[in-house]
Order: C-alpha cells, then structure tokens, then sequence
C-alpha cells in the first residue's frame, strides 16, 4: 500500500520559484555557532571510520552512517530555521541558476534518504515521468531543502508501504 505521496509539478518547462535568503550578520553568526561543531563531529566521525574500517564488525561500522546521516539532517534543520529567520525578516533574496533537478536535486536526496527509509521498512522510489535532462532555473539551495524536509517528513510520518517521489509534467 502507498500511505503518502510526494509530487513536483511542472507548467510548459516552468519550475518553482524558491528563495533563498542573504543571510545578515546576526544570523549568520549564529548559524556557524551550530555549523562549526557538527561539521567537527562529522568530519571526526568519517576520519574514524576511515582510519577502522575493516578492524570492526559491520554492524558497529553501520554506527559511522548513522552519525553521518543524522549530522546531514540536523544540518538542514538549521538551514530551516536560519532562512525561516530570513523569511520573517524580510531580507530573503533569490538566487537563481540553471539546474537538472533529476540528477542535481531529487537523485541525491533519494540516494541520501534510502537508507532512513530502509530502517523503517519502507520502500523509497522516484517515479521519473520528466527524463534525466530536466533543466530549471530556481533557487537549488532552497528546493533542496524544501524538497529533502518534504521527504524525510513523507519517510517519517509512513508507517508502512513505500514512499514514492513523483516527476512529471502536468
């Protein structure tokens, strides 16, 4: 059974409009009160791993994704305050580019979330109806995070039955 679905719709080659804020000073500050040592952690954490692997069991390597993929998600979750900061404040600007949101965006948050979704026994897929070369102009930083929140949520709020990441053309 599919207990939640997750869709990006696309108009005549148009995507999203996202923001991404330019951080004050303030806020910024803050953000790398958070950043600086959990980037330490994680990168103490893969230091370690590389230095014992093959020394230790599989399961207690299994440990280093753990730290890995729970760092990457609390990294993000302050990325979502900081810009939810910038939101209130009025100051959130775009910064558009081209992208291919298959293989830039949706791919790697797939790839990046399967294993969250393994644990629970559910099964994670990207239904791509779009093609592999899907060019959009939009703010990456921010649909990366508004995308990887919205997954991480389907995954966590799904109790069984499988996830399933829609890309098609409306």
């Amino acid at each position: 059974s599919v207990d939640f679905f997750f869709f990006f719709f696309f108009k005549q080659k148009t995507a999203y409009e996202i923001y991404q804020c330019d951080w004050s000073s303030d806020v910024c500050s803050s953000d790398l009160e958070f950043r600086n040592p959990l980037n330490f952690m994680m990168t103490h954490a893969q230091l370690l791993q590389d230095v014992i692997d093959g020394l230790l069991d599989q399961e207690y390597l299994e440990s280093f994704d753990i730290i890995n993929r729970g760092g990457k998600r609390l990294l993000r979750s302050i990325e979502l305050v900081m810009n939810t900061s910038e939101i209130n404040s009025g100051s959130y600007k775009i910064r558009e580019e081209k992208i291919n949101i298959i293989e830039d965006i949706l791919e790697p948050l797939i790839q990046e979330n399967t294993n969250f979704a393994y644990n629970k026994n559910i099964n994670l897929k990207l239904n791509n109806e779009l093609g592999k070369n899907v060019i959009v102009n939009c703010d990456r930083h921010s649909l990366v995070m508004i995308s990887a929140h919205l997954i991480n949520n389907a995954i966590k709020f799904t109790e069984k039955g499988e996830v399933i990441v829609y890309a098609y053309n409306e």
